[in-house]
Order: C-alpha cells, then structure tokens, then sequence
C-alpha cells in the first residue's frame, strides 16, 4: 500500500493530459494513459526533474478496484491533469484524479474521477493493446 503512495506522490504530471480511461470490469482495473508520465523527487526539500525515466503514452493502472465515480454523466476527465491525490482508506486506497474537461462546443470545465483500489502501477505498455 506504502509503495502505491510513494509511486504517486514521485509522478509529475503537470503540463500533461489524458489520451484514453479504460474500465476492464472482468480483470478490475482502471487504466489512465497519460501523453506523458514524468518523475520527480525531493532531496533536502529540495525539487528533483528526471526527464531520462519519461514514459510517453504511459498508463496508471488501479487493480483491485472497488469503486469508481465521475464527478457527473456528461462531464469526464478528457484533458490536462490538474492534481492527483491518495489516501488510505482501510484496507484499501482511495485516489481522485482532477483534469479538464473539454466538451464538445469547447467549454471547460475541472472534472474529476474517483478510484478505489488496492494499488497503482505505472505501465508502458499503451492501454489500446
């Protein structure tokens, strides 16, 4: 559980969006491919950028998932990720994922999915495979 923390809280995904969410109800995952997924760390209060461990068309993968909620039906996150937040929740996490969302006239709104899960991991490999 410790790692999933850790794991979100070294990511910077500032300045990125959301290309693809997919729900695989069978396997219980929820994946987020990002256009790119960067690394940070913090030595001595002090902000690390590590633009070699990039992964460009990266997924977050929630398995265990428990539960998912959209802040409503008609406004998904489609856009810039604005932050990324986890917390314990028992036994389990609990993650919120806050981005735009872009409707189809253009309008903009911020959006957020909720997840529930027992862990995240962060793949390379695209979610359209």
């Amino acid at each position: 559980m410790q790692s999933s923390i850790e794991l979100i809280k070294s990511l910077y995904l500032g300045d990125r969006y959301i290309e693809k969410l997919t729900w695989d109800f069978d396997e219980k995952t929820f994946k987020i491919q990002i256009n790119l997924i960067s690394f940070c760390g913090a030595e001595n209060d002090e902000w690390l950028f590590d633009s070699s461990r990039d992964i460009e068309h990266g997924v977050l993968i929630f398995s265990g998932v428990k539960s998912i909620e959209f802040m409503d039906n008609t406004n998904f996150p489609n856009d810039q990720i604005n932050e990324i937040v986890v917390d314990e929740a028992g036994s389990v996490l609990s993650f919120k994922l806050f981005a735009d969302s872009i409707s189809s006239s253009g309008k903009n709104i911020e959006s957020y999915v909720a997840i529930v899960a027992d862990s995240v991991r962060v793949s390379v490999q695209t979610a359209t495979n």
